[in-house]
């Protein structure tokens, strides 16, 4: 820790109640050590983290122009052991990132991977995101270089996607979602989607929040869309976290043609993850008559299945969805692929809120499909088919 401040003899200087003074050119040397002496501390000695945040809030607040260029040459630095504080202490250095001059692309990725790590708290996560949202604001309404739009909105784009493309395992083995041409969706971090789906939360309000916030989503839909279709392998929390943003951001922000090329891509992306939802053998049905019965890591299916429906019912999608089986549905071999299929379908129409004619006529040409595939004898005895041609006379 630098050495302790000295009072400051500036009769110029206001002092009030023992509160140091950081304007004067004799603590200029003094803050100027802080940044340093905090990674230092938080390498060393945790205990002394908290002191020396509180005094470079203080700071911080009073613009000593030697402190802040410090900071900015060690913003980096600091970003990247931010891990190694408590989270009370992360809380405290936040409002000194808020005073910073300038921050660039490097520093937005250090903090997207921390917000990434499992042991950041979602009260860090979320005070953190507003307090940078609240800055970028103050930018846009009263000008200056705080940072980049593009940079900003490249952070915000990495927090929805959950997690660095390359991490994603580019073989899939060979799946119904594959034969029926459909994306191939990997669940290996699916029991990271109660967090996830926080961030994303906290990410769309940010965004909403925003001047410009018709455009910002509009270029988010165009760089979803452009992943979502290059990648042959997608988690699911990038799914599920564009299918969270895409349903809130139709409500009022993202509405031109990259938002509706991106419905179409989702809309593929959300069938193949209902499908391997479904797959799962768990229970999907309301969450108040089964949450006795579900494990907890099968909280996480039961909330993606919710995000899928919510998209599909919120656009009147499930007639596309249909459309997409009954056209592929004959591509299928296997009695156990077809129940995949048949039993999401079953669930979503239990949900959908599309023209009863156009599912009818859809939910016929597929009861036609899979009777030309199996005979009655294989069928007769499925519960799963029952089940489905119940639902489909509903209609």
């Amino acid at each position: 820790m630098p050495a302790r401040a000295p009072l400051c003899q500036d009769s110029r200087c206001r002092v009030v109640q023992r509160h140091l003074c950081f304007r004067c050119t004799s603590m200029h040397s003094w803050t100027s050590a802080l940044p340093d002496a905090l990674q230092e501390a938080a390498l060393t000695q945790r205990a002394t983290v908290t002191g020396c945040l509180q005094l470079m809030q203080r700071a911080a607040a009073q613009r000593d122009m030697s402190f802040m260029v410090s900071l900015e040459q060690q913003l980096g630095g600091i970003l990247g052991l931010l891990a190694n504080m408590t989270a009370d202490q992360q809380m405290l250095f936040f409002p000194v990132f808020f005073f910073t001059k300038s921050v660039t692309d490097e520093h937005f990725r250090k903090l997207v991977e921390f917000i990434r790590l499992d042991t950041t708290e979602l009260r860090v996560v979320t005070y953190s995101l507003n307090l940078v949202n609240i800055r970028f604001i103050r930018q846009q309404q009263e000008g200056g270089t705080w940072a980049e739009p593009s940079a900003y909105i490249s952070c915000l784009l990495s927090l929805l996607i959950g997690c660095r493309l390359n991490d994603i395992s580019r073989l899939a083995p060979p799946t119904v979602e594959i034969m029926l041409g459909l994306p191939s969706v990997s669940f290996s971090n699916l029991a990271k989607w109660d967090r996830h789906n926080a961030i994303v939360q906290t990410v769309c309000d940010s965004i909403y929040q925003l001047q410009n916030e018709k455009q910002v989503a509009e270029i988010i839909c165009q760089q979803l869309q452009q992943i979502l279709d290059s990648e042959p392998v997608t988690s699911v929390l990038t799914v599920l976290g564009a299918l969270v943003f895409f349903t809130a951001a139709q409500g009022g922000s993202a509405q031109g043609g990259s938002a509706h090329k991106l419905s179409h891509v989702l809309t593929r992306h959300c069938l193949a993850t209902m499908m391997a939802l479904v797959d799962m053998e768990v229970p999907l049905l309301a969450k108040e008559e089964k949450c006795d019965s579900l494990r907890v890591d099968n909280l996480a299916v039961v909330s993606a299945w919710d995000v899928c429906v919510k998209f599909c019912t919120s656009f009147a999608l499930s007639t596309r969805i249909l459309e997409i089986i009954s056209n592929k549905i004959k591509g299928l071999k296997a009695l156990s692929d077809v129940q995949v299929v048949v039993s999401t379908m079953t669930q979503l129409l239990k949900q959908t809120r599309d023209s009863s004619q156009q599912i009818g006529g859809l939910c016929s040409s597929i009861v036609t499909e899979v009777q030309a595939l199996f005979s009655e004898q294989d069928l007769k005895t499925e519960q799963w088919w029952a089940d489905f041609k119940y639902e489909a006379n509903l209609h």
